[in-house]
C-alpha cells in the first residue's frame, strides 16, 4: 500500500513525498526439537522423552514481514540538456528470517525474540543521478558547426551517487551456557558500543567492552540485529560519452564508464560473534 503526494515547482522540477509500506504473510523453518526449556539439555526437548531424539526435526510457521519508508523525489526533466533525479528513503523492514540460518527461526524456546530487523534493512538510502549535455556542437546551443564544434561538441556527462547506511550486525555468542540445544544465544551489552572505525586486522571497528556472557540458562539481552549498524556504503558512478554522426540518422557513440569511480572500498559488517 501506498499514498503519495506530487507537487509541480516550475523551471522543469517536480517533487513528490510517498508512505510505502508492505506486509508479506509467509512461512519459515523452525527446528520444532529443540530445546523448549533453558537450563534442561536434551531433557527439555520435545522429542526426547517419548522418543529419546536429539536430531532437528524441521517443520514449519507462519509469520510475516513488514516494510515501512517514507520516500522523496525530487526530478528536473531533461531539458536544455540538463537531467536531475534525487531521492531519499527513510525505510524499516521487520521479520523473523536471517540469511545465516537458512531461513529458520534463531531461538524456537522464545519465537518472539528472533522477531528483528532483516538482515537487509538500511535505516537511510540517498541516490543522486545527474545527466548533463554541453551545450556545444549540432545538439547543443553553442558552435553548432566547425572545428571547434567537432572537438568540443555532443560530449555527455552523468553519474550516479549512492549512499546508504549499514546493515544490522547480529551479535552472538556460544550457546554452551544456554543448555537449550538448537537455540541461538545472544549476549549481554551495557549499551550501544562506540564506532572506533577501524580496518584490517587487529583493528577494532567497533568498542567491544559493552558485551558480557549473559549468566547460565538465560537469553542475553542484546536483540537480534537490534544494536548496532555495520559501515556505511558510498559509491560514485560516471561516465563520459561523444556523439558522432553518421550518415542519414544513424549515430556512433564513444563511451567511457567508471563503476565506483572514487575506488571508496565497500566494508562487510565486522566479527560479530562474542568470545571469538
Amino acid at each position: 500500500w501506498n499514498v503519495a503526494y506530487q507537487r509541480e515547482l516550475g523551471r522543469g522540477l517536480t517533487a513528490e513525498a510517498a508512505y510505502v509500506g508492505n506486509r508479506g504473510d509467509i512461512v519459515h523453518q523452525i527446528n520444532a526439537n529443540a530445546g523448549m526449556v533453558l537450563g534442561a539439555d536434551n531433557a527439555g526437548r520435545p522429542q526426547f522423552a517419548p522418543f529419546g531424539r536429539t536430531a532437528e526435526t524441521t517443520t514449519w510457521m507462519r509469520s510475516n514481514t513488514t516494510y515501512n519508508s517514507l520516500q522523496t523525489k525530487l526530478d528536473k526533466r531533461f531539458t536544455n540538456g540538463f537531467l536531475l533525479t534525487t531521492s531519499y528513503t527513510l525505510g524499516r523492514s521487520i521479520n523473523y528470517w536471517d540469511g545465516d540460518s537458512n531461513g529458520g527461526v534463531l531461538t524456537p524456546a522464545d519465537i518472539p525474540r528472533s522477531r528483528g530487523r532483516a538482515e537487509y534493512d538500511r535505516l537511510h538510502s540517498y541516490v543522486q543521478s545527474v545527466v548533463y549535455q554541453i551545450p556545444v556542437g549540432k545538439q547543443g546551443r553553442w558552435l553548432q558547426s566547425g572545428p571547434l564544434s567537432w572537438v568540443l561538441g555532443d560530449w555527455q556527462v552523468s553519474g550516479i551517487f549512492t549512499a546508504q547506511s549499514g546493515i544490522p550486525i547480529r551479535f552472538t555468542t556460544n550457546a554452551a551456557t544456554l543448555r537449550a540445544p538448537g537455540n541461538t544465544q545472544f549476549p549481554n551489552a551495557s549499551g550501544k558500543p562506540k564506532v572506533l572505525g577501524g580496518i584490517g586486522a587487529g583493528n577494532q571497528w567497533f568498542d567491544p567492552s559493552v558485551f558480557s556472557a549473559p549468566p547460565d540458562n538465560t537469553f542475553g539481552n542484546v536483540p537480534r540485529n537490534g544494536l548496532l549498524d555495520g559501515p556505511s556504503s558510498v559509491s560514485l558512478d560516471a561516465s563520459v560519452a561523444k556523439w558522432f554522426s553518421l550518415k542519414g540518422d544513424a549515430r556512433a557513440e564513444f563511451r567511457i564508464d567508471a563503476f565506483n569511480l572514487t575506488n571508496r572500498p565497500q566494508f562487510e559488517n565486522p566479527e560479530r560473534e562474542f568470545g571469538t
